[in-house]
C-alpha cells in the first residue's frame, strides 16, 4: 500500500482524540514500523498457547480466512502488520492499549475452533463484532444502560448529556470502526458493550482507567461472563455520542429516525 502518512485529519477528529495524542507523543514522522510498535507493547503479553506477542511486518498478510489468522497469532505470537495500512495500525494500537482484552478475544477463537465446529459459532460472531466495530461503554449508572437498551435516544444522548464523561465513557476497541471514522457519515453504527464500573473509576487517570477496563473485561471474557453472543452488543449511532460530532449539539440531529431507530 502507498498511502501517505498524514495524521492531520486524525488530530482534528474528536473520535480519534486519544489515538492522535498517543501518536503525537511518539513523534512518528512516517508510518511506524513493527519495531516501533513492539516498543509500546507490554512485554508480558502472551497468547493462550504461551507465545510472546509481537508485531511482524508482512506486506501481504494473507491468510485463508479469519480462523487461520487467529490460529497464526496463537501459535506464533506474531501479529501481522501490513505497511501503510490504517486498518492494521489501528489494530496494533488496540493490542497496545488493550492487551489483555485482545488476548482474551483471540483465546475465544482458539477455544471455539478447538471444538471442531465447521461454521463460525455464535460466540465467535460476538467477539469478531466487538474486535472490529466495538465500543466499550464504561457505565457507573445502570439506568443509562436501560435507556440505551430501550433505544431511548433523546434521553440517552440529550437529557443525560451531562452524564457523558461523568457516569458513562465510550472507549473504542474496534480497529475497523476507527478506520471507518476517518470518513464518518450519518448512519455509522457501532456495536456497544456495557461494562459496569464503580463511580470512582472516573477520578482515575486516563491510563489507569484504560488498564482497569482492559483487566475487568478480559477477566469476564475468560470466565465466560461477557461477549457470549451478539445479543449483548447494543447498536450505538456513533455520531450521536456527545462531543464526537458537531451537529449533535442540536437536539434536532436526533430526530433522524433512519439513524436513531426505534426499538422493534
Amino acid at each position: 500500500m502507498s498511502e501517505a502518512w498524514d495524521i492531520h485529519g486524525l488530530q482534528q477528529s474528536p473520535i480519534h482524540g486519544d489515538l492522535a495524542a498517543m501518536i503525537r507523543a511518539q513523534r512518528w514522522q512516517d508510518w511506524p514500523c513493527d519495531q516501533q510498535l513492539n516498543a509500546l507493547l507490554v512485554s508480558d503479553a502472551r497468547t493462550l498457547s504461551g507465545r510472546r506477542l509481537h508485531f511482524v511486518a508482512q506486506p501481504d498478510a494473507g491468510y485463508d480466512g479469519a480462523a487461520a489468522y487467529e490460529k497464526h497469532i496463537d501459535a506464533s505470537g506474531e501479529i501481522p502488520i501490513r505497511p501503510r495500512s490504517w486498518h492494521d495500525l489501528f489494530n496494533a494500537l488496540m493490542w497496545i492499549l488493550y492487551p489483555a482484552t485482545k488476548t482474551a478475544l483471540n483465546a475465544v477463537h482458539i477455544t471455539e475452533l478447538a471444538g471442531g465446529q465447521r461454521n463460525r459459532t455464535a460466540r465467535r460472531d460476538a467477539v469478531t463484532l466487538l474486535d472490529e466495530c466495538g465500543v466499550l461503554l464504561a457505565v457507573s449508572d445502570e439506568r443509562l444502560t436501560r435507556l440505551h437498551a430501550a433505544h431511548r435516544w433523546d434521553a440517552f444522548f440529550c437529557e443525560e448529556r451531562t452524564a457523558w464523561g461523568e457516569k458513562i465513557q465510550p472507549l473504542i476497541i474496534g480497529h475497523g470502526l476507527y478506520e471507518q471514522c476517518l470518513t464518518p457519515y450519518v448512519g455509522l453504527t457501532a456495536k456497544a458493550l456495557h461494562l459496569p464500573i464503580p463511580a470512582t473509576w472516573f477520578s482515575l487517570s486516563q491510563s489507569k482507567r484504560r488498564h482497569q477496563v482492559d483487566t475487568m473485561l478480559a477477566e469476564k471474557i475468560v470466565a465466560n461472563e461477557a461477549v457470549m453472543s451478539t445479543r449483548e452488543l447494543l447498536p450505538l449511532p456513533v455520531l450521536g455520542v456527545p462531543g464526537w460530532w458537531p451537529a449533535n449539539r442540536e437536539s434536532k440531529f436526533y430526530a433522524n429516525q433512519r439513524y436513531f431507530r426505534k426499538k422493534h
